[in-house]
């Protein structure tokens, strides 16, 4: 999907969506159902269940790759006039990520929890802000839900 996004190519992006879901749902379902747990939606505190489902979607190398893919697809690969995926597009859009060594690095020294002894100094890390789809939009509204399972899709 970088290739495409670089070339704009129509071509490249031709068939993406269902190779890039495909790919995205095998990560999901690789991803252990325990980094979920503990997740609550308490909309009275502003805490939606979505938003707090994000970190390990993020936090994890494959559904993070994964999901740029996806996202790429669905929003640059797309006639200008679709509709982007938001929720997904802003938690990657904020997050270092594992896109290459340096971005890794980086994630790794962000989640490290690193506390200097010196209670007033503090690290500073580079601002991270990539549109990889949510152009400014509302992440506001939605359902609510309980996903009671995730599972491989049949194979064709």
């Amino acid at each position: 999907m970088d290739d495409a996004r670089a070339t704009d190519s129509r071509n490249a992006f031709a068939g993406c969506e269902d190779t890039t879901w495909k790919a995205w749902r095998a990560a999901m379902v690789a991803l252990p159902a325990k980094r979920f747990e503990g997740m609550v939606e308490d909309r009275a505190h502003g805490r939606r269940f979505v938003d707090t489902s994000m970190a390990p979607i993020v936090g994890s190398p494959a559904t993070y790759l994964a999901s740029v893919a996806l996202v790429t697809c669905m929003t640059v690969g797309q006639e200008r006039s679709s509709e982007p995926d938001v929720l997904l597009g802003d938690a990657l859009a904020r997050w270092p990520g594992f896109r290459g060594p340096r971005t890794a690095t980086e994630t790794a020294i962000l989640t490290a929890g690193i506390s200097l002894e010196d209670r007033d100094a503090k690290l500073e890390y580079p601002s991270v802000d990539r549109p990889f789809g949510g152009f400014g939009a509302s992440t506001g509204g939605g359902g609510a839900s309980v996903i009671a399972k995730l599972s491989q899709p049949a194979r064709r």
